[in-house]
This record gives C-alpha cells, structure tokens and sequence, in this order.
C-alpha cells in the first residue's frame, strides 16, 4: 500500500498531468474533431433513431471500427447529449481516467521522477490533439491502460484470478473498441504466460489462457453478429484501408518519421528504460511494454499509417511508451548523490520540449489540423435543410460531417462506407494514399447521384482523388452533370470565424434537384432557378492533360478560363431566404444566364417563370448560342429526335438586384 507521501505525490502528478492536457487542448487543438468523427456520430444516431447501426439508407455496411465507441456516443445521444460534446466530453474523460490509472499503476516506479511521465505523456501533441477529436482513442487508451494494470496485478498474484477476470474484461472492451486491438491482448497474454509468479509451465498457461478468453468470445460474438447483419468478415475499413506492400509500408515508416517529431520527451527517456531489462525486477515490465510498443508501431507502418494529422495510430502506443519513459527516469536515481535532481531536471526538461513540440508550426502537413471540418458542418446543415423535401442522393469524398448533418442518403466515394469501392483493386501507377486510394468512378455514375461533392467542403469543381478523376474522364458524366454554387452567406462557424462560403457540386440535369415533371405530368416539367447559374464543363480537364484528348491548347486555356470566370463570378446562385421554401435562383448581375444543353423532345414549347420581373426575357436556344424560332409565343425545337436546348435568362441593365426566382415552366403544346 502507498505510504501517505507516496499517495500525495501521484495526487500531485495526476492533477499536473491533468492541467497540461487541458491547457494543450485549449491553447493548440480546440475546438477541431476530425471528419471521420462525424461518420461514427451517423451511425450512433442512426442507431438511436431506429434504422439500425447503418451508415445510409437501403445499405448495410460497417463503414465504422470502433463499435464500443459508437455505442457510447449513442447512449449520450439518446440520453440528449449534443453530439459534440458528447465526442469531447467522452473522450476528455476516458483520457482523464488514463492519467488517474498510470499514475497509480504498478507498472511504473513509484518515485517522482518515474511518475513525472504521466504529465510528459499528458502534454505531447498527440495526446492533446486526439484526446477531443472525436474518435475513439481516447477510450482505447484508457481500457489499454487498466488492462496493462490488471495484468500487471495478475503477474504478481495469479493465484489471485480477480486480476486476471478484470484485465481479460477490459481487454474484450479493448478489442469492440477498435478490431486491431488483438495485437495488444497477444502481447498481454504471451507475457503473463512468460512472467506470471506461478509455480509451473502449466500454471502460467492456465493464467494466460484464463486471461484470453473474454477477449476472444468478444472477437467471436462482434464476428457473428458483423456476418449476421452486414454479410462481411471484417469491417468494411479494413477492405478500404487495408492494402499491404511497398507502397502502404513506405507510407507508414514516413508516417512513423514525421509524428515521432511530437514524442521526442518521451522517446528519450523510453530508450533509457531499455536498461530495465537487465534487472530482474523491472524485467517484467519493460519487456511487456516493449514487445507491445514494437508489434504495435510495426503494424501501423505495415497498414501505411493514417491520413490524419498528429499520430492517431500511434496514440494506444502512448500506454507502453509511458511504462518504458518512467523506467528510463527511474533509471537516472542510480547515477551517484545527484541522481534525484538529474533525474527530475530530465523529466522536467523532457516536458517543456513536448509542450514546445505540440505548439510549434513544424511547416508539414502530417502535423496540421485541417481547417475545413466546420465549413463540412454548415455546409452539411444548409444541404439538409434546403433539399428536405427532394433528399437527393449525395456523393461525397468527406464522408464525416456532411453527411452527418444533412441527414440525406449518401454515397462514400472513397469506399469507407461503400461495400463496392472498398473491394475495387487499388488503380495501377496511381500515388498510394491511406485510405483515399480507392475509386470507382463507373460504379458511382451507376448509382446516378443527385449532387456530387468532390474534395473536402465546401466541394471543388475538379476532383481530386481517383474515383473523382474517373467521373470527369466519363462522356456521360459531363453529358448529364452540371457545376452548381450554393451561397451559404456568412454561417457562423464553430470556430468563431463567419467567413462568406458558396458550396460547390456537380448536380445531375434529370436527377431530384434537376429537370423533372411535375406531378407526373411529361408534358410540363420544372426547371429549378438557380441552373442558370449552372457550368457545363465541354470536355475532360483530366484527359487532356494526360494526353488523352487532342485539342488545341488556345481552346484549352479558353474553355479553363471561361469556367474560372463562372465559378469565380457565377451571376446566379442558389440560396435560401426568409419566407420561401426550398433553394431560389437569387440573380445578382445584368447580362445572359444559361442553362445549357438539357434534354428536350422536339415540337412547341412554352417557357414561363413565376414572379419574373417585367423586362426580363426568357428564351430557348441553340448550344450555339441562336435563340430557336417562335410560333404564338412558344418556341419550336425543330427535328424529329430527342435534343439538348439552352436555356436562356436575358437580364437587361437597369433591373432591380438582387432578385429572386424559384422555377421555370417549360410545358410542351404538341
């Protein structure tokens, strides 16, 4: 039992280990959570809401790996938590509760110096960064930790099977939390069988096995209902993920490289504590944590890391990396009279260069926070709520936040979510980027998406990752997909900041949001508004610049230009407004507004725009731009065969702007 001193100085610990994650939060990470934090919140309030642990509606498809972690968060969801804070606050506390449990674990020398690791491992950017991201390492961390401290217990009474029943509990949490999480309870397991104090072979077996078995039936029962609900032996991030050789190991040891610049306080000291396993009676330990910090770091370059900044991977690596940096100080007490104050000079100055590292601007991008997650959120809320009414399929690349906050039937390109583009094959000669290497353009146009939302929010009008490549390389997508601007105006973002935001989305010309009949009716149909701000792109970007396409680089340059000039300046958006329901055309420029090229059959049509200003001229026109001829008012479109029309919106100098227009009529009359 500690002694009163001893108690009081892990109390002290804790609580500055406690202040040096809070101020690290607050002062470098808050109030970021990552995309992928928002894919999870779906599920859980899917879940909650009846249509079962599903990403979208129709599909089944464990787009998520971190099943306790979804369960958690839709306990607090359906107790009325907010789903931020519910993220946050679930994973300050798990994160809290692994200072409390290092700070008191055996497995750590009990001296001031050894337990100065816990605020070192409180204050790396790792650690502050994720602990609030709204993923769930924060609870792995924790359900590590009380597994390594309950094992440790069990190595020193395994006669005493409470230790053991508890760690194997902690570690069946362990294994629901993330399904790599086997790796650790290997680990466990072989060294309880190598250091537990029993007194035969037989009896350190019976204690590892004893230990193993809560982790497995867990193993078994998420397998069986993973085959009986989604159809599938693994979830369906391992098939995204998941792509060993060269070019994902090369991926991870970058990886690796670029984040151990945030652990370089504990790394040092964790090299130190190598020295233990000369000594009998720190062998136990050091060996455990070693052995685990190896298998797991050499599965993370193997997987070829993580696409997000500052080390999640590697933050269940902090638990070990935690026991060996505290053997390594402990270490220092036998260098002579002075041991004590180097050895606390050490920790102290192995602190400062973690809290330096988390703040610094280290210039790569593996270790800045993106900025876009909050304009996904907007731009999530503002999609849900103006297309209420149509809810049109939406194919995104960030699959978190909007997705989750329109609350629309969605499609993941990049296959975290999507049965089909998890199991493509890998593109040959294609850079290799962990989980963003999939794509299956063909596949995607085949679902017919309403709106298509390349890149991270607010959405670009050229895609970025293969399967985006592969849709704008396709005839058929620019024959039926137009670029489309929403105007959000100045949302207030969760950061604080109210910057002007237009979303960006390619939107199908027959699709929910498109050219379709009304009430059945072939012969009338709707047109929304705001496609006279619409940007057909004529051909390929992508094919020509492979060499794919042979035109000329004057009309090249041309064409780039003109739609530059019409994403930059559009002249019509689509916004909503006070006392209209649905998105209106809102007109913010004199001159011509076109939606070009939409299917017409041929004969007589008449075009009409409720509530349209006097003065301003609708009309039908050839793709060259030549109106089509008039007959009593209503335009002929000449030919016997199905064609595509422009549709034109001449808006003269002097008429009042802004204004706005919710739809077009074109009605056929023969």
């Amino acid at each position: 039992m500690s002694s009163p001193a001893s108690w009081w100085c892990r109390v002290a610990v804790t609580l500055g280990a406690a202040s040096l994650l809070v101020h690290g939060i607050l002062t470098t990470t808050w109030p970021w959570v990552v995309d992928d934090a928002f894919i999870s919140l779906r599920y859980a309030d899917r879940l909650v809401g009846g249509d079962g642990p599903t990403w979208t509606d129709g599909e089944r498809v464990e787009g998520y790996s971190n099943l306790a972690w979804v369960l958690l968060t839709a306990l607090l969801r359906a107790a009325g938590c907010n789903e931020l804070w519910a993220v946050r606050g679930l994973g300050l506390l798990c994160m809290l509760g692994t200072l409390v449990v290092l700070a008191r674990s055996r497995w750590l020398p009990g001296s001031l110096p050894a337990l100065l690791a816990v605020p070192i491992v409180a204050s790396t950017g790792i650690t502050t960064t994720w602990t609030t991201a709204g993923l769930e390492t924060p609870l792995l961390c924790f359900v590590l930790a009380l597994g390594f401290e309950h094992v440790g217990r069990a190595m020193a009474e395994p006669s005493v099977r409470r230790h053991t029943w508890i760690a194997g509990a902690w570690l069946a949490v362990a294994v629901t939390t993330r399904p790599d999480s086997p790796l650790w309870v290997a680990c466990l397991v072989v060294a309880l069988a190598m250091f537990a104090a029993a007194p035969t072979i037989a009896g350190r077996g019976r204690v590892a096995l004893q230990l193993a078995l809560l982790p497995v039936v867990a193993m078994l029962a998420q397998t069986l209902f993973r085959l009986a609900y989604y159809g599938d032996w693994l979830p369906n991030t391992a098939y995204a993920k998941i792509t060993p050789g060269s070019a994902s190991s090369t991926a991870g040891i970058h990886y690796l490289l670029a984040n151990c610049t945030l652990l370089w306080g504990l790394l040092a000291p964790a090299l130190l504590g190598l020295v233990g396993l000369f000594a009998a009676r720190s062998r136990p330990a050091v060996a455990t944590a070693a052995a685990s910090l190896a298998l797991w770091t050499a599965y993370v370059v193997h997987v070829g890391g993580d696409a997000f900044p500052r080390g999640r991977m590697l933050m269940p690596a902090l638990v070990p990396l935690t026991i060996l940096a505290a053997h390594g100080l402990h270490a220092m007490l036998s260098c002579g009279r002075f041991g004590r104050v180097l050895a606390t000079a050490a920790a102290l100055a192995c602190a400062i260069v973690t809290v330096r590292e988390a703040s610094a601007d280290h210039g790569d991008p593996r270790l800045e926070l993106s900025k876009w997650e909050w304009q996904g959120k907007a731009s999530g809320e503002w999609l849900g709520r103006a297309f209420r009414a149509e809810r049109p399929l939406l194919a995104v690349d960030a699959a978190g936040a909007v997705p989750y906050y329109s609350a629309l039937p969605c499609l993941d390109m990049l296959g975290l979510c999507d049965r089909t583009i998890a199991r493509t094959p890998l593109p040959v000669g294609e850079t290799f980027v962990t989980a963003h290497a999939r794509g299956n353009g063909p596949y995607v146009l085949s679902r017919r998406p309403d709106l298509v939302m390349f890149g991270t929010p607010p959405g670009a009008p050229l895609p970025m990752w293969f399967g985006g490549r592969q849709l704008e390389a396709d005839p058929t997508f620019l024959r039926d997909y137009r670029v489309v601007q929403f105007d959000l105006g100045t949302p207030l973002l969760e950061d604080g900041t109210q910057p002007p935001l237009r979303i960006f989305v390619w939107a199908r010309v027959e699709g929910r949001l498109g050219l379709r009949s009304a009430d059945g009716d072939d012969r009338r149909r709707l047109l929304p508004a705001f496609w006279l701000g619409s940007h057909r792109q004529p051909y390929s970007f992508r094919e020509v610049a492979a060499g794919r396409l042979s035109i000329d680089p004057a009309i090249v340059q041309r064409d780039l230009q003109a739609g530059a000039a019409k994403m930059l300046a559009p002249g019509v958006l689509g916004v909503t407004i006070a006392n209209r329901t649905g998105v209106v055309a809102e007109f913010q420029v004199a001159g011509r507004h076109v939606a070009s090229a939409l299917p017409f059959a041929p004969g007589r049509h008449r075009l009409t725009a409720p509530g349209l200003p006097a003065g301003v001229r609708l009309a039908l026109a050839h793709v060259d731009g030549l109106e089509l001829p008039q007959d009593n008012g209503a335009f002929v479109v000449p030919g016997t065969a199905p064609t595509t029309v422009d549709v034109v919106c001449t808006v003269p100098p002097g008429i009042a702007l802004p204004f706005w227009i919710d739809h077009l009529v074109l009605e056929r009359e023969d």
